[in-house]
């Protein structure tokens, strides 16, 4: 399927937003013709504001007692109704983040550019924290990727 204007690009933040946004977020950012984020550090809202002024606060959409995914739905639309129009959108973080995976299958399906840039994991930050090696006396097991993928495991 051919490619049509406009695209979807996820970025991952860290978990501890500016200090921890990649340089590949960063041009995503200030790149996108709009930034879609649900955020609570106005920090990190400046910093996103300050790189792009064309912003989507999703946070909007949610509402006490409302069924969050139903919420879940609407970011979706939100940002494949950006996408349909021609934009290209960046969007917040996709691990456990369910609107995110659903927009760029759907996207891919209609055959937009959709795509997914990873940010610092919680799992690393978490290693730091406790100062733990993951991989020493066998605590967990990584595997190379082109290993991975032409070896049976």
């Amino acid at each position: 399927m051919p490619s049509r204007e406009g695209s979807l690009t996820i970025a991952g933040s860290g978990i501890a937003a500016i200090g921890q946004l990649t340089l590949q977020t960063v041009a995503a950012i200030e790149n996108a013709d709009v930034v879609c984020y649900v955020l609570n550090d106005p920090a990190a809202e400046a910093f996103i504001r300050k790189k792009n002024p064309n912003v989507f606060d999703m946070y909007q959409l949610y509402d006490d007692g409302k069924p969050r995914l139903e919420t879940y739905v609407q970011m979706t639309d939100v940002m494949l109704s950006k996408v349909r129009s021609g934009q290209d959108v960046v969007d917040h973080p996709g691990l456990f983040v369910q609107p995110s995976h659903r927009a760029i299958k759907i996207a891919r399906e209609e055959g937009y550019p959709a795509k997914m840039a990873p940010g610092i994991s919680a799992e690393a930050c978490l290693f730091v924290d406790l100062g733990v090696d993951p991989v020493v006396n066998g605590t967990m097991t990584t595997y190379e990727a082109t290993d991975w993928a032409t070896t049976a495991h």
